[in-house]
């Protein structure tokens, strides 16, 4: 993805998404809507945001000054965590308004906005590449070299020590989330587990705008803190009595793990070399992210066996083992400020780059 020109990415990737939605309205209309068309439709979509996705941020650097990283990560999280929340709240009462299929009419219109917004993006520097034309076959052995590249690059740097966090944090909430309505159950009712959910997402919102105002801590502390916080706060929901209290201790928790979220993107596009920016945020969303199926398989398993509420709060315990392993590894024990780290103090000099 490296290769390719950022905001054709962008713009292509936009233009995908809008199409395929808009098939299901146009299949509506035309009386020929089943369930297998949108099942075959939504994983399309969802598999072309997958490259949208370490694309906008790889893109960041390029049109932000090193400075206004956090900033800017903070706003891009904020603007993700915040839709997410809100259209996640209205989600039944839009459908009960304008009904499925004209939701889906406005959410092409979101992403032909998206297009035209793309496409007044102005990219310093040179974009284009002139590459000679190659086959099917030789660009899939290409894509194969170039993300074997990119795990090489990772797995030799810091960054394969960042993978603790996320990977750990990704893992707990799948094992939580797949407990979670249990939980709910034996705590209230439907809406406890609404609140919940709103709990979630409100916490990461809340952390990704007050992530400007953590820069100025040594990030290899302030991970350590953040992790033992939310740990702290999310054992303590379980155990208080109050429903209202619980919901809103769940909350907190989720606010340090918003706020290291965005300074550890913030830090990854400053320490990486921009060719390969997109590959690392690549590899790390797919590493990480693929801890969370593990995590609601095993959380599932465990639920089961032991009941939802221990679970649930058993989650807890993974956050904090991430906060023990920062402490323990030196690496990340002494990260200074994020934007005081040195590239080539973590396996991320020139060097590094030029024999991956």
């Amino acid at each position: 993805m490296d290769r390719w020109e950022l905001k054709k990415t962008l713009i292509v990737t936009q233009v995908i998404e809008l199409l395929f939605i808009l098939l299901i309205p146009v299949f509506y209309y035309a009386g020929i809507l089943n369930v297998t068309v949108v099942l075959v439709v939504m994983p399309i979509v969802a598999f072309a945001s997958q490259f949208s996705f370490p694309a906008e941020r790889a893109a960041l650097p390029s049109i932000l000054e090193p400075d206004e990283l956090v900033k800017g990560n903070s706003a891009f999280s904020f603007a993700y965590q915040g839709l997410d929340l809100v259209f996640s709240g209205l989600a039944g009462i839009l459908v009960a308004m304008f009904g499925a299929v004209t939701l889906y009419l406005i959410d092409s219109l979101t992403f032909a906005i998206a297009v035209l917004l793309f496409a007044t993006l102005q990219f310093p520097g040179k974009q284009k590449t002139h590459e000679p034309k190659m086959s099917v076959r030789e660009n899939v052995k290409k894509y194969g070299r170039d993300l074997k590249e990119g795990f090489r690059f990772v797995m030799g740097s810091i960054i394969a020590k960042f993978f603790i966090g996320a990977v750990g944090a990704n893992f707990t909430f799948g094992a939580a989330m797949a407990v979670l309505p249990a939980y709910a159950d034996v705590r209230g009712d439907a809406s406890f587990y609404g609140y919940m959910m709103a709990a979630l997402s409100g916490g990461f919102l809340v952390g990704a705008l007050l992530s400007p105002y953590a820069e100025k801590f040594s990030f290899g502390k302030m991970g350590i803190a953040a992790y033992s916080l939310s740990a702290f706060s999310w054992v303590a929901s379980v155990f208080v009595p109050w429903n209202i209290l619980s919901i809103m201790l769940f909350g907190a928790a989720t606010i340090p793990i918003g706020v290291t979220e965005v300074l550890l993107a913030a830090v990854i596009q400053r320490i990486v070399p921009q060719r390969l920016l997109a590959r690392t945020f690549s590899v790390m969303t797919s590493v990480s992210t693929s801890a969370m199926p593990l995590g609601a398989l095993i959380g599932g398993a465990v639920g089961a066996k032991i009941g939802s509420v221990a679970t649930f709060g058993a989650a807890a315990f993974g956050i904090l083992l991430v906060s023990v392993v920062w402490f323990l590894v030196k690496d990340l024990r002494e990260l200074p400020k994020s934007n005081e780290i040195d590239p080539g103090k973590y396996g991320l000099s020139e060097q590094n780059e030029a024999g991956v």
